[in-house]
């Protein structure tokens, strides 16, 4: 490898880190609960219709294109973490709670992938993600292996598909479909117009900065719209636009908000901090709900907090800063852990079975380095 191609790879690599962890920063701030109950209007109308859904349309890096053999690792690497949090969340509301789904219905949701649908608070309610993530790569794998013009066939019954299931309206129907194959179509819909819009981002050098305004601007007029209308889009649960023009919102602004971060990371040195988070991002994921939970709870408790204020939005950046810290250094401490590394964060079967490659430990300057930033 030249030394231009190999720098051009580094640069590669830090503007993918630091774009998955800007990503990641949004879902935790998102699912931070001051924000939903003292900064209502960033978390529903201008981050719920962007920020997770982003990860699915995010790009393949250059020459890895998705196939059939890969579907066996993306089972793997998705769900094992997914089962294993799941398992764990449920004994311990188990242990604690009254009111709690039976473990016979449990069990069946879980490996189904539909947890959420459990309603068993707030940790398995999020993790809707990973079984979705999981169907969503398996179908684009599976999908890859066709001939072009049955692909493309596809792929146009799938772009109508997604239109008609946000067209539906608000319905928790589909979430009982294993790995949560009922909003599957709607995925594939956003990532065909993401493909798109990427594309013109990524190939027509001289018109980047108009595009770049342009998603900018979508975006800006979206949160307006949302705002104004009261809409909501929440994927989690359906809601997917009242109307047309929210429903083509939810198509779009993930693709508008990615092409937006992804210039910043060109444009922007982002800290170690941020590159890391998108490094570990499936970690803090699973982790950050675990922290954020009681650290709000406390914060809400011994401060006087009004709705739109100054000390809610403070506050809100302190415990989301905790929050993305502790959750990204216990991510790190199990990824140092071969154990940990196998079981739970497997990158594919071969590692799972104790074979391929295993990610390099976590140095102790690596998690000094994060408690102390």
């Amino acid at each position: 490898m030249s030394r231009f191609s190999k720098q051009s790879s580094e640069n590669e690599a830090f503007c993918r880190d630091a774009t998955k962890g800007i990503l990641m920063l949004a879902i935790v701030i998102g699912h931070n609960k001051i924000t939903q109950d003292y900064l209502h209007l960033l978390a529903f109308p201008i981050l719920y219709f962007w920020h997770v859904q982003a990860f699915f349309i995010l790009p393949h890096p250059e020459g890895s294109k998705p196939h059939i053999k890969k579907s066996l690792d993306y089972l793997i690497r998705y769900m094992t973490p997914y089962l294993i949090f799941c398992v764990a969340v449920y004994i311990a509301e188990y242990i604690t709670r009254t009111n709690i789904a039976s473990p016979t219905n449990s069990a069946l949701l879980i490996l189904a992938g539909s947890a959420s649908a459990l309603q068993q608070g707030i940790i398995l309610v999020v993790l809707w993600f990973l079984p979705t993530l999981t169907s969503f790569m398996i179908a684009r794998c599976v999908i890859s292996q066709f001939p072009a013009p049955i692909s493309l066939a596809v792929n146009t019954v799938l772009f109508i598909g997604g239109i008609g299931v946000a067209a539906a309206g608000h319905t928790r129907a589909p979430n009982l479909l294993p790995l949560n194959l009922g909003i599957v179509p709607y995925i594939f819909s956003m990532k065909i117009i993401a493909d798109g819009i990427l594309n013109l981002y990524q190939r027509h050098h001289k018109l980047k900065r108009e595009i770049v305004f342009a998603a900018a601007l979508i975006l800006g007029l979206s949160a307006y719209w949302l705002i104004k209308t009261g809409d909501v889009i929440n994927v989690s649960y359906y809601r997917l636009g009242e109307s047309p023009i929210s429903i083509a919102i939810g198509l779009m602004a993930p693709a508008c908000a990615l092409v937006v971060i992804m210039e910043a990371t060109v444009l922007i040195r982002f800290g170690s901090i941020i590159r890391s988070l998108g490094k570990y991002s499936m970690q803090v994921f699973l982790l950050h709900q675990f922290f954020q939970i009681p650290i709000c709870a406390v914060l809400m408790k011994r401060l006087h907090l009004e709705q739109g204020s100054l000390i809610a939005f403070v506050t809100m950046a302190a415990s989301v800063g905790a929050t993305a810290l502790l959750s990204l250094a216990v991510g790190k401490m199990l990824c140092a852990l071969p154990l940990a590394k196998r079981f739970v964060f497997p990158s594919g079967w071969k590692e799972l079975l104790g074979g391929g490659r295993r990610a390099p430990a976590v140095t102790n300057k690596e998690l000094t380095d994060t408690l102390h930033s």
